[in-house]
């Protein structure tokens, strides 16, 4: 079932030659979704697209790379500096998995495709996941995750990474990004029927930007299973909370002496 169509018409999209790599997967029937930039794009954020990512079934990663390589991409290696942490163990050149430049005929040529480890991206794309989770935009065969699917990876990623030494904080830093740039185009009305704990993530990752790591951790305990969000809400210190109602005191108080 469709979940999203983009406002723009998809095929005039600059990017629309360079999805040619996500209609080649798909029809080997390689498990894949499109990721970053373009999903946020397609949604209606203002994102530019600094690369096509694609995210692929870790088992089936190098399928994808050997599937590019026969239809005339070409591999490189990866030189979005951007996301490079030298003193990271994870991934200190940036995201794991392939990069490619798109054939001749692509225009524009610089725009770099990535195949990266669907795992990198917090995703489940095993079998059943991946056929309740993914769909094709119509009239292409270009597959996209579900706004619940991709927002949850999103969460679940900055949850896991958040402040973890040792992990490429550029990585990090992306999806933190990735997930702003999606938080900004979905309805309230959407919001309210994710599940609670990924609520309780949205309402305070944001606000109670002092308690960042715990808003991280409580989010982790919930999704194991072993408290209640209401368990979590009463855990996390809410000094946005304190400050607000001190700037309220102290704003009645000029008005007083006014």
């Amino acid at each position: 079932m469709v979940d999203y169509v983009s406002k723009f018409p998809f095929k005039k999209r600059s990017i629309w030659p360079h999805l040619r790599a996500t209609e080649l997967l798909e029809s080997a029937h390689l498990r894949h979704c499109i990721v970053g930039d373009t999903v946020a794009q397609v949604l209606g954020s203002p994102a530019l697209v600094c690369a096509l990512f694609i995210a692929v079934a870790d088992e089936q990663l190098e399928d994808g790379r050997r599937i590019l390589l026969d239809h005339g991409y070409h591999g490189k290696p990866q030189n979005l500096q951007c996301f490079g942490h030298s003193e990271a163990r994870e991934n200190p050149g940036g995201w794991p998995g392939h990069t490619f430049s798109s054939p001749v005929s692509v225009e524009p040529s610089e725009l770099d495709v990535m195949l990266v480890p669907a795992s990198s991206w917090y995703l489940d794309l095993s079998p059943t996941s991946f056929a309740a989770y993914t769909f094709l935009h119509p009239d292409t065969l270009c597959r996209f995750p579900t706004r619940r699917f991709y927002i949850n990876a999103l969460i679940c990623g900055i949850a896991e990474r958040f402040d973890t030494p040792g992990l490429n904080c550029s990585i990090t830093l992306y999806l933190q990004v990735q997930y702003a740039y999606v938080l900004g185009v979905l309805p309230e009305k959407f919001i309210a029927l994710l599940p609670e704990e990924d609520q309780l993530f949205i309402e305070l990752f944001d606000s109670a930007l002092f308690a960042r790591r715990k808003v991280c951790t409580e989010w982790k305990k919930i999704r194991d299973g072993k408290q209640t969000v209401d368990e979590a809400r009463k855990r996390i210190p809410r000094h946005d909370l304190r400050l607000a109602a001190l700037k309220m005191k102290r704003q009645r108080h000029q008005g007083i002496v006014a």
